[in-house]
């Protein structure tokens, strides 16, 4: 595997910035550092093969990168589907997208219903459905307050006062207790299914633990139009944690803004298409919550 993947990638980072302070940024150095630790496993996996050795599981993993404790950095490829490339046009498959996980600030993730994703991802109508299940959950957890952010295909929301791991948010093993809190919450099944899937840690009691991951760059196909999540509004009543306050700002909110500028798009501005979707649910939006937002859009325009 290399040096690399033995060194503490936390100090790295660090080295790299006092270094390099031009590139201060710590998402790009990990996309950096996952980019060599997936050249590392190419190259074993190609020696392996010309020598008829089988490969590990530990070989086919995706590597991860350490931003601080508790909070880590990968990419996933996904498949463009909106514009599936074949290889006679010329266009793109698809593409790598950033993903950050965090260990201990949990969050929700719920699909719209539409051709993209599958059957088994959709548990929502509309935003107004995610009030709910969130207004519920805040109600019976006194503590508890989550900022909600409206993404091209749904809506995914932090937990800003409570911290916990995956496997304590879903009350054990996914998804049989009933107080596991993806169910109250009535997340994507899927989502909740991948936050505490044990599997690698079986085999690798090494690996980052479970967490709860985000998308903070475009998907293929959406270049010039993916705002990837656009902050709503605080429910809930519960005090904020510094802490929750910081990962969700350091490592999902800053990233999307320089992801939306390097996609061509003003960072915080809905696009056009961002706009049309918000508006074809704010009817769904609990009033208090929906004037919050028609302020704020009303205070942007200029």
């Amino acid at each position: 595997m290399g040096r690399i993947a033995n060194i503490q990638p936390r100090l790295i980072i660090k080295q790299n910035l006092q270094r390099f302070p031009e590139s201060a940024d710590e998402i790009l150095l990990a996309k950096q550092m996952w980019e060599q630790q997936m050249e590392q496993k190419a190259n074993r996996i190609k020696y392996l093969q010309s020598q008829g050795k089988p490969l590990t599981p530990y070989d086919v993993l995706y590597p991860r990168v350490q931003l601080e404790p508790g909070v880590w950095y990968h990419r996933v490829w996904m498949n463009n589907k909106l514009n599936p490339g074949t290889l006679s046009s010329g266009l793109p498959r698809g593409g790598h997208v950033d993903i950050i996980g965090t260990g201990k600030v949990p969050m929700g993730d719920w699909d719209f219903p539409d051709p993209i994703h599958h059957d088994s991802s959709v548990s929502i109508k509309d935003v107004g459905d995610v009030y709910d299940s969130l207004l519920k959950y805040t109600t019976d957890n006194p503590n508890s307050v989550w900022q909600t952010y409206l993404t091209p295909g749904g809506v995914r929301a932090f937990e800003l006062g409570q911290q916990m791991t995956p496997r304590k948010f879903a009350a054990g093993m996914y998804p049989q207790s009933p107080d596991n809190r993806f169910i109250q919450l009535n997340v994507d099944k899927n989502y909740g299914k991948i936050a505490v899937d044990q599997t690698k840690q079986a085999i690798f009691p090494n690996y980052p633990a479970q967490s709860f991951n985000a998308r903070i760059s475009g998907k293929p196909g959406r270049e010039g139009k993916d705002f990837v999540a656009y902050p709503l509004n605080i429910v809930g009543e519960g005090m904020q944690s510094p802490y929750n306050r910081r990962i969700v700002r350091e490592y999902h909110d800053i990233p999307i803004l320089r992801s939306m500028a390097q996609d061509g798009m003003q960072p915080g501005v809905l696009p056009v298409s961002g706009l049309e979707l918000l508006n074809a649910h704010l009817d769904s939006i609990p009033t208090q919550y929906r004037e919050q937002i028609e302020r704020k859009l009303e205070s942007l325009r200029y």
